[in-house]
Order: structure tokens, then sequence, then C-alpha cells
């Protein structure tokens, strides 16, 4: 099942499209594999993310635009202009079946224009178009600006504001409602003066299998739709609640785990109060995207949808926020901005730790009183870190960078791995959690990832690896360290295919859709394969780029245990963490520097030369 791929170079504007062999489709099968892939062949050590040598790729999967559930889904991917390694980020919405709608497996942006455009795909019809009057425009503007001229049924990717000012922690907005948030992959856009790409694409999706399909879908459809419905009812929002009552949602800056105004941040107060309607991606029968209006103290328009969990947590319990309201506006702001919530969220949290400890005045907040809990305090913060006016400039290059300006000290305050500010899940209930932290190959990610608490009880899908028994989520042992290599490959696998995390797809499942869909005669052994060879050959890349095994950490807040709540006196120890790297190294076949054995690549048929 060969691929297209469409090359775009917006320094010469060349434009052409070949053929992806079928071999490295098979391999990778798309998403962040097959970025990588690229990557790894067109970049070296020497080129910087806002090079305009630095490729942006945006990659569907073998299952995007399939129908089935989850399968609306696609992958950017880049070096990171917050870690300056290896970075892919996946999302939702239509945008991945419309470039697959259009012909295409994959698009590489190369080059940079002198002045702001956008990209129109149109099936074959590819066209750079320069329009400098859309620049400084928030993302509503120019979502309305291009359909205006192009009709309502094309779909969008944008930078946003941020991503112009080429803010590291800048995202990808897609039709104002899905978005690929993680690694600074709207600045990379921006650096390439490419504020948008329109697509409208009308084939046909090519299944190899469609009554075999069809036989899958309506045979599972029922189940999937069962067992989703906290999901249906409230989104991600709906584990708010859990996470205090075990402790794990984050606040004040990771300091504690337990909110005290966590029932006003629920998915149930969001529902009953605020939200209008409910969404979907494409194909998917799980609506889980809320969308809110407000018209109160905030006024929040409908056009930006809703907070899901990471924006509720980072803008609300991380920064003791319990005013849901400020959180949508907020969430707003970040939208129309185009910043990461998540990032944005750390990076205010971590401010107002070194407020409240000194390391902040108000001269150095422009008189804002940056203390915890103060909602609007949070909401002016986002403008300014937009706007990169006073304090927002220094915050706008990330926890890292910041600390490094204000004070070597506040390090302590700066939650990230690699640079990229940590997700909203806590790795002292969490410890597998905190180890997929600690080697992520994008810095600190929660998607490719074991949650902890999902096998506690039970081993569930674990259960596809010979793990038969439950395990302790606050244990950081070999088996734990095994689980973790093999569920962290699997999703890596999701992220190539691209295949929602959240739909409850079997093993059996997904290769039977992969199956109906190539035709390849795949099996579960293979598929894991393909999630191992991504995270390995992004691992290369960032070796390449200077990777030290030191950097395979975490921040040292979580060696210390909280002092109340349900998880007092749980944390993870340096010690623990340093043996259950070593034993992660082993299992993946990396020596003990954690770079991949040449017996490794063999094995993944990864042809990488280390430079």
């Amino acid at each position: 099942m060969k691929g297209k791929l469409l090359w775009i170079n917006l320094t010469t504007k060349e434009i052409k499209i070949e053929n992806i062999e079928e071999k490295i489709m098979r391999q990778y099968m798309g998403g962040r594999g097959l970025s990588a892939y690229y990557i790894s062949r067109l970049t070296n050590s020497s080129i910087k993310p806002l090079d305009k040598e630095n490729p942006l790729i945006f990659s569907s999967g073998i299952v995007t635009g399939s129908s089935v559930a989850g399968s609306g889904r696609h992958s950017i991917a880049s070096i990171s202009p917050l870690t300056n390694y290896f970075t892919s980020s996946e999302a939702g919405g239509y945008f991945g079946t419309e470039i697959k709608k259009a012909g295409y497996d994959c698009i590489i942006i190369i080059g940079a224009n002198s002045k702001m455009c956008y990209i129109l795909i149109q099936d074959d019809n590819v066209e750079i178009i320069q329009d400098e009057s859309i620049e400084g425009q928030s993302t509503i503007e120019v979502d309305e600006r291009i359909r205006e001229k192009y009709g309502k049924s094309v779909h969008i990717a944008q930078c946003g504001p941020a991503g112009e000012k080429l803010i590291p922690y800048s995202c990808v907005t897609h039709d104002l409602r899905s978005f690929a948030g993680r690694g600074g992959l709207g600045a990379v856009m921006g650096s390439k003066k490419l504020r948008a790409i329109v697509v409208k694409g009308t084939n046909k999706v090519k299944i190899k299998n469609n009554d075999y399909l069809n036989k899958i879908k309506k045979d599972n459809i029922k189940d999937i739709i069962n067992n989703s419905t906290s999901l249906t009812k409230y989104g991600t929002a709906g584990i708010v609640m859990g996470l205090n009552e075990l402790g794990g949602l984050p606040t004040r800056n990771f300091k504690e785990g337990v909110f005290e105004g966590a029932e006003k941040l629920s998915g149930e107060s969001l529902t009953e109060k605020y939200i209008i309607k409910h969404e979907t991606c494409y194909g998917c029968p799980i609506r889980c995207k809320p969308v809110a209006e407000i018209n109160d103290k905030y006024v929040v328009s409908s056009k930006t949808g809703a907070p899901e969990y990471e924006t509720i947590a980072a803008l609300g319990s991380l920064c003791s926020v319990d005013d849901m309201q400020a959180v949508c506006k907020g969430n707003e702001l970040c939208t129309e901005y185009g910043l990461d919530t998540i990032s944005t969220g750390c990076v205010i949290a971590y401010a107002m730790e070194c407020y409240e400890n000194g390391y902040l005045t108000k001269k150095d907040t422009q008189n804002i009183e940056l203390k915890f809990g103060n909602s609007e305090a949070m909401v002016k913060l986002i403008h300014k870190i937009a706007n990169q006016e006073g304090i927002g400039k220094i915050l706008s290059k990330g926890v890292k960078e910041a600390a490094a300006i204000i004070d070597e000290d506040t390090n302590k305050y700066a939650m990230h791995v690699k640079g990229q500010e940590l997700p909203l899940h806590e790795p002292r209930l969490k410890f597998g959690m905190g180890l997929g932290y600690a080697i992520s190959p994008t810095g600190a990610d929660h998607q490719h990832n074991m949650h902890d608490t999902d096998f506690d009880e039970d081993p569930g899908f674990l259960k596809n690896f010979g793990i038969f028994e439950s395990m302790d989520a606050q244990i950081l042992n070999c088996k734990k360290t095994y689980a973790l290599v093999e569920y962290s490959s699997w999703r890596h696998f999701l992220d190539c295919a691209v295949l929602c995390h959240f739909v409850p797809w079997s093993a059996r499942n997904v290769v039977e859709i992969i199956d109906a869909i190539t035709d390849w005669k795949t099996n579960f052994y293979e598929l894991i394969k393909v999630g191992k060879r991504a995270s390995t050959l992004a691992r290369c890349i960032n070796i390449s780029r200077g990777l030290k095994p030191e950097e395979d950490t975490l921040p040292k807040r979580f060696s210390n245990p909280f002092l109340k709540g349900p998880l007092k006196d749980k944390k993870i120890t340096n010690e623990n963490l340093e043996q259950a790297k070593k034993s992660y190294y082993v299992l993946m076949g990396y020596d003990e520097n954690g770079i991949p054995t040449k017996e490794t690549l063999a094995s993944l048929d990864i042809d990488f030369k280390f430079q």
C-alpha cells in the first residue's frame, strides 16, 4: 500500500508529489514514525529549530480517514524550539482526514517565505499564497477570513500570533477545536512565515476490504459507546474529581496533589453550568469535545470549544485557581493566540511560586499580584506572554529558560523534562508515568506513556504483554519498567497509525482494522515493533543533537514526598529512578549511555549513522 508525499519548498516555491514505497509505509505506518524517518534524513545536528532548513511535517496515518472510531487524527513533527530535539504532536478533528482525502499521506514543508503566507491544498491543486493582511490576526479572525474566501467546508491548521512571535510553546490550532499542542510546532510554522494550511479534499480514502472494515465497526460500536459514557458526558474533564480523591491532582505548581477547589473545576460542574453542546472528531461516535459559552464575569465564545482536563488542571488547580469561568477564558485566549495550554499553565504556576518566594516582585510583574489563586492575574499573564510584554517576555521562553533568566535557584520551581513543561499527571501517583516522562523522546509527555492507575486493580491491556497481575501504581521496579516499555511502544504505534488513545479498541480489533485497510496480514508483534522503531529512531535523532543520559530525569520536586493527603510520604527517589532508567535502557536495547546498540538498530531495520 504505497503512500503519497507532498513536498513544498517555501523558499524556492517548488511543489512536487512523490510516492512513498510500501516497505516504508509498513515499517512506520505514518504519523510519528514516518515523520521521524524523514526528519532523520533531512536534518543534522547543526540545523536549529527555527532555521528555514528545519522540516515541518504533517502526516496522516494508515488508519486516518478510514471512518473507524478514533481515526480522525494526524501528526505534526519537527525539531522542537522548546527542547531542541525531535518532537511530534497529534491532533484530532477533521484536518488529518482532509489531508488524506486530498490524496496525501504526508506533507513536508521546508524553506521559508519572505512574507506571511498560507498554503492552499485542493486535491492536486497546491498553491503558496502570500497574504500579509492576516499577520498578527487572532486565530478566530484568520479562520473567519479564510472560510469567507473558500467556503465553510475547508479545514484550517494555523499557528496563531504566538507562532508568528516564535514563542517556543506555541501550538498548531485546527478549526479552532483541535490542537497539536506540544513542542512549539506553531513557532516552526511562524519561522517559515507560514500562518496557515487550508485543505479541501474530494477523494475517497482507499480501503482494501471495506466490507471487512464495516463488519469490525458494526460488531464493536455498542461496546465502544458503552465503555465511553464518561467521555461522552463530560469529556476528559470527567477525571478531575477522581484524581483529586486519589491525591494526584497537580496543585500549586505540583507542590500538592489535593485541591480544595476541585469540585468547581470538575467536568460535572463545567457541564452543568456552561456546556451548550458536544462535538466529535471525524467518524467517531464518542462525542468527547464539549463546547462552552459564557456571558457573565467573563464572556467566552462557543467558537473555541471548551477546556479539556489538561487545560483545566494547568490553568486551574496548578495555579490554585478555582474559577471555572476564568479557566474557560484562559482556554479561549490560548486558542486565539495559539498557545499550548499545558506549557502556559506551567509557566504561570512557576511565576506564581517565584512571586510568593520573593524571586519576583510587583515591580517585575508590572504591579500584578501574582499569588496562587489569583484568577485575574492568570488571565492577564496569558495576554502578557502572548504579546511578550514585561514579565511575559521572559515567561514566553518556557520555564527552563525563564529560570535561567530570573534566578538559577528557581530551577527548583521549573517543572520540565528536556525543556518541555510537565503534563498534568502527578508522578507521585503514577510512578511508571514518572519514568515515562524522564525517558520520553519529546520531553515530558503523557500520551505515549502509561497511566499506572489503569492497572492497579486489573492488568487489563497489559495481558497482551504476558502480565497477568495488577501492579501498584506507586511501585517502580523491573516489572513496571517492562510494562512501560511495551505499553508505551503500543502508544507510540497508535501515534504512527494514527489512532486515538481514548477509543477502547482491543489489540485484536486494531490488528483487524489494519488488515482491513491494507491487506498486510499483520499481527500484534509487528505493531509493537512499529512503535519501538518510531521511539528508537526519535532517540537516535536526539542523541545526534547532543542528548545525554543525565537529561533522562525528573524535576527534583518529585523526589520529595507530599506532606499531606492520600499520597502522603509517596515519592520517586533518585536512586529508584536511576535504577529504573538503567532497566529501561536494557529492555529497549540501549547501552549504558542510553544509545541504541547496533544490534537493536539492525533488529528494527533502522539505518542511522550517529554524527
